[in-house]
């Protein structure tokens, strides 16, 4: 089975990132998509050299986003009704934004109909997206229409503020990310034991296998920072 799994290449990942489907995705050997063009909604085109070589690190296999899905892109465009894409949440809960945000569904589905994936893997945010992919190969006849593999990894907050997602946006202090052993120490023991944080710290132990003892929050502080380390 031909797996697929996408991410945008910011640079440098985090844990959210990696329990949120890229650890899945090498354990699979999917093939996973580099998705270069989808960067652009953020106003910049972003190097994707530092993400190919991390992954390549964690024994993944990166792959660039084609060209030919900025075409393929187009025309899903000239295809669909504006009222299907007005119904997307993720548009409607960043703003007005740019018109990238508003046709970014229209590249995703462009992107898994020309990988020929027999699969997709997709944390829960991305489900709406493969609803209008399916839709999609329906109005162009397409009759291979890949599955959808759901990550069952509960959404990872930020380490700093635990009532949001953890997120690069956000700043760096917010994240964990992989191979920065030293600050990730710093954080995880400065993480806040508020219900919201225990509950997140609780998520980031058992994605790593962690057994979870809320009353003693230092030793397992520290597991999880071991745990973390060993990727």
């Amino acid at each position: 089975m031909k797996l697929l799994y996408g991410i945008q290449p910011t640079g440098r990942i985090h844990i959210g990132n990696y329990l949120g489907g890229l650890r899945y995705a090498i354990e699979k050997e999917a093939d996973i998509l580099i998705a270069c063009w989808h960067s652009m909604t953020s106003g910049k085109w972003i190097s994707y050299s530092e993400m190919v070589e991390t992954i390549e690190k964690l024994g993944g296999k990166p792959v660039i986003q084609w060209d030919s899905s900025i075409i393929k892109a187009w025309e899903i465009q000239c295809k669909t009704p504006m009222s299907d894409l007005k119904r997307m949440t993720q548009f409607k809960d960043k703003g007005e934004g740019n018109v990238g945000l508003f046709t970014y569904p229209c590249l995703m589905a462009a992107d898994i109909i020309l990988s020929e994936a027999d699969a997709v893997i997709v944390g829960e945010d991305q489900l709406q997206h493969m609803e209008f992919y399916r839709r999609t190969c329906k109005r162009l006849g397409i009759s291979k229409v890949a599955e959808t593999i759901l990550t069952e990894t509960p959404r990872i907050m930020s380490i700093k503020d635990p009532t949001r997602k953890m997120s690069k946006s956000a700043g760096d202090e917010h994240c964990l990310y992989l191979f920065d052993d030293d600050e990730n120490r710093k954080k995880i023991m400065k993480a806040t034991t508020t219900p919201e944080g225990i509950e997140n710290l609780r998520n980031i132990a058992i994605g790593f296998g962690v057994d979870f003892d809320e009353r003693n929050m230092k030793e397992t502080k520290e597991m999880i920072i071991e745990a973390i380390t060993m990727i």
